[in-house]
């Protein structure tokens, strides 16, 4: 597993007379993990990583499927380009080959 450390620097001036600068310095590891899937296989686990329920449009995680993203559906995969989760398990249709499936998500 390997991360990617991204910094943002966000300089605020404050309101007061003196006119002070403060600078907030915020960062986020993207992490991935990557499954070899069998043609058959409609579901991994994310074993070190208990993902966190969804917010409206704001999914904790991505997923592709041999690099394509596919779209999170609440409600279960509907078709190969979709995927859910509960808890750890994320799921997802089967295409009937082998895939590679790679789990994005922030830490």
């Amino acid at each position: 597993m390997q991360g990617i450390t991204a910094q943002n620097e966000v300089d605020i001036l404050s309101v007061n007379s003196n006119r002070e600068t403060f600078t907030r310095n915020t960062s986020t590891i993207l992490r991935e993990q990557v499954f070899s899937i069998s043609s058959s296989q409609t579901s991994i686990n994310m074993v070190s990583y208990p993902i966190p329920a969804a917010s409206g449009t704001n999914v904790p995680v991505r997923v592709y499927r041999d690099g394509i993203r596919l779209r999170y559906n609440p409600t279960g995969a509907t078709n190969t380009l979709e995927f859910s989760y509960a808890g750890s398990l994320v799921t997802f249709l089967s295409t009937g080959a082998s895939a590679i499936i790679i789990v994005e998500y922030n830490q």
